[in-house]
């Protein structure tokens, strides 16, 4: 039993990490009935780096509904449609509702190498390919004495006109750091840890 209200009911088919997400309205002392119609949707496209087909590239397609801080009001991302790519570079799968969706490029590690916003996965579904060009972001963290600080946190953060990509990096044993970056514009490198000022 429920109470009475406006709910919106989720459905996420079995082995599937997206959803279908339907209203529903719920009057007192009645039942609501819902049905249901579940539509494939495909997307995919290609992955590549130069020249060259990508093979292993993560790819994560997510509704922009589901963003953290989405007009939605969630606050936590729920589990992204996660591809991988072939040997070709490509990738394909399907989602269950048409709408604007975050298409991100990543590794196993899950570090972000490029993404598009918003893409309009309609009737017909949505092709998306990825054109790479890697470079490198390195650095030391270092103290006010100029020695390397082990075990620190580093954060570095791509902004994109108004929205922006963090990509964490856990207990540097050394204090180097190093990440690998495929598009252009504005990155922000921070570093911490407990007992030190933060720097950026």
């Amino acid at each position: 039993m429920v109470s009475s209200g406006d709910y919106l009911l989720r459905i996420i088919p079995a082995g599937s990490t997206n959803s279908s997400d339907d209203p529903v309205t719920v009057n007192e002392q009645q039942t609501a009935t819902v049905d249901v119609q579940l539509k494939r949707h495909e997307v995919g496209g290609t992955v590549r780096l130069g020249e060259n087909p990508v093979d292993g590239a993560v790819v994560l397609v997510a509704a922009i509904d589901d963003l953290p801080n989405s007009p939605t009001g969630r606050t936590v991302l729920p589990a992204p449609l996660r591809l991988k790519t072939n040997t070709e570079g490509r990738y394909r799968g399907s989602v269950w509702k048409i709408g604007d969706y975050s298409f991100q490029v990543t590794d196993d590690s899950w570090m972000a190498k490029a993404w598009k916003r918003p893409v309009d996965v309609g009737e017909e579904g949505a092709t998306v390919d990825f054109q790479l060009r890697e470079a490198k972001i390195e650095g030391s963290v270092l103290d006010e004495r100029s020695n390397p600080v082990p075990k620190a946190a580093v954060m570095l953060t791509f902004y994109k006109g108004e929205q922006s990509v963090m990509t964490p990096m856990f207990r540097l044993d050394d204090g180097q750091c190093s990440f690998s970056v495929t598009e252009g514009g504005l990155y922000q490198l921070e570093a911490n840890k407990r007992g030190y000022k933060d720097a950026e």
